[in-house]
């Protein structure tokens, strides 16, 4: 077997270069190779002088000029450095430095996503050591088809006047964009800053350096803070940092078990369904979720901690490699199994607990609904004239003298006389209640709590979970109110005619006490400004 060199064409590399450029999903994923390369230059920087914090990260928009421009105070690069950047491509001095972040050698071609391929944007790298007076700059652009490479020196003067001013040390990345790309994502800062929240969350919140956002032209910068994760803290305030053992790779080449640290920081929110945990690496956003990290894993269907939408925050693993384009994790390595076991152990620690607080929640949230409800039913109760104001004679009773007159119906009064208070309600507060199976067909039923008539509600009736722990807060409101309404009006209906107030035949008796129920149902209403007028009369 005879071993051929492979080799690759002018035509080939520069080909395989604008491909490599290319392949990010989205114009800020490109974007992001800017500022993260920069926060390995300054981590770098303190690495060095052995400090520990102090750095900046700048972010400038120039809406006038399209441009973007990306500066860290890190350890900058010597002329001759910046001028062989293009002679290294594919070979970035990253690769035997694990804990960085830029390890593929081509973050510097990012702008050709950015409408560098055929809308003409552009990219200038300017560096400056201090042992140098000059700037080294490198432009990159792309001319048919092929990358095309310019460097020369700069001195301070050009750099106050085309480039937004000089630094002592540090790199400088200017985006020159088109038009489109321009707009399209750089113009609004709000959602630029809200970008970059999200890409370096678990950084921000260690306070290590700051990234400031701001205009070229406009006022002075703001420090971008981290996210704001709403909720209960499930492991503490700054979160918990879980370890696993896995083979790996070391600098030297040689190969051995080694101690990978996750940090861990999560929030359980019981009353939303739309909370996401971020998945970084190296304090850059890969995944905005865990589940689409595991979307092709059938476990994730068993691990509710990170699919139910109720818990928020991020898994940060410093040691998991990327694929190309940065933006999905290489799942076939050990390292990234040991992850997703590591997941499985928070699912069967920490669901429990939220799972709890659900239940809680959403047990004091239907308390809530029912309670906002009979205040509702409460007041119309009151505001409702007595049903038995009104008396059915069917047989007069017959006195010595013949005939007694039937007794005239009091005159109803009129809207509005009634006191401040009203009539009493007799009711207790209305209970929420799980029917036995003898009962489950039911959605309410009038029962007694202390001695008191009390309405308990189903809560385990089919339509309960459709409209009160699903539905809209109007569906919520209609639901309990005519239930309890129909409870209510049964229990006045019946009061009176045990006292003898109200007669008449079964049926007639029904029909008036679906007609209560639909009175204190459109009163109610009519209080909430969501109906019809209350009614002058009743029956």
């Amino acid at each position: 077997m005879t071993y051929i060199k492979p080799k690759i064409t002018e035509a080939g590399q520069h080909r395989a270069i604008v491909e490599a450029g290319d392949i990010y999903t989205h114009p800020l994923f490109a974007f992001k190779e800017y500022p993260t390369n920069g926060l390995d230059a300054i981590y770098r920087a303190m690495a060095e002088n052995g400090s520990f914090g102090g750095g900046v990260l700048d972010i400038l928009i120039d809406s006038q000029n399209r441009r973007v421009l990306v500066r860290d105070d890190g350890t900058g690069m010597p002329n001759q450095t910046v001028k062989t950047l293009p002679e290294r491509i594919f070979e970035g001095d990253k690769f035997d430095r694990p804990n960085e972040r830029g390890e593929k050698g081509i973050g510097l071609t990012s702008f050709i996503s950015l409408g560098g391929r055929d809308r003409g944007s552009n990219v200038d790298i300017i560096s400056k050591v201090p042992e140098e007076s000059q700037y080294g700059r490198l432009n990159y652009s792309i001319k048919d088809g092929r990358l095309y490479p310019d460097f020369t020196t700069v001195e301070d003067e050009e750099m106050e006047k085309g480039f937004g001013g000089g630094f002592e040390q540090g790199t400088k990345v200017v985006l020159n964009l088109d038009k489109l790309t321009f707009n399209e994502n750089f113009k609004n800062l709000s959602v630029l800053k809200r970008f970059l929240r999200e890409t370096y969350s678990p950084l921000l919140m260690r306070s290590e350096m700051i990234v400031c956002l701001g205009s070229l032209l406009g006022e002075k910068s703001e420090v971008v803070s981290p996210m704001n994760y709403p909720g209960v803290p499930l492991l503490g305030l700054t979160g918990r940092t879980e370890t696993y053992q896995a083979m790996t790779v070391f600098p030297d080449g040689s190969r051995g078990m080694d101690t990978f640290p996750v940090q861990v920081l999560l929030f359980a929110d019981p009353t939303s369904k739309a909370r996401k945990v971020g998945v970084y690496t190296k304090d850059v956003n890969v995944y905005d979720s865990v589940t689409r990290l595991l979307e092709k894993d059938p476990r994730v269907a068993a691990l509710p901690l990170w699919s139910s939408g109720h818990v928020s925050g991020f898994i940060n693993n410093m040691n998991l490699s990327l694929v190309l384009g940065r933006d999905g994790i290489r799942r076939g390595s050990k390292v990234f199994k040991k992850l997703v076991d590591v997941l499985e152990g928070l699912n069967d620690e920490l669901w429990p607990q939220v799972e709890s607080l659900v239940t809680q929640k959403g047990t004091d949230q239907q308390n809530q609904d029912l309670n906002e409800a009979w205040n509702v039913l409460r007041q119309s109760y009151k505001t409702t004239e007595p049903i038995d104001i009104i008396r059915r004679v069917r047989n007069p009773p017959q006195t010595p003298a013949g005939p007694r007159e039937p007794r005239k119906p009091r005159e109803i009064e009129q809207e509005g006389t009634h006191s401040d208070s009203g009539r009493r309600v007799p009711f207790r507060v209305p209970i929420l209640e799980d029917f036995d199976l003898q009962e489950e067909q039911l959605r309410s039923r009038l029962g007694e709590n202390l001695g008191d008539p009390t309405i308990f509600v189903n809560s385990a009736h089919p339509d309960y979970t459709r409209l009160v722990v699903n539905g809209k807060p109007e569906e919520k409101q209609f639901y309990l109110v005519n239930v309890m309404a129909a409870e209510a009006a049964s229990f006045e209906t019946e009061n009176a005619v045990s006292r003898g107030s109200l007669r008449g035949s079964p049926v007639e008796i029904s029909q008036i006490a679906a007609r209560r129920a639909q009175d204190l149902v459109f009163n109610s209403i009519g209080k909430n400004g969501k109906g019809r007028r209350k009614r002058k009369d009743n029956m």
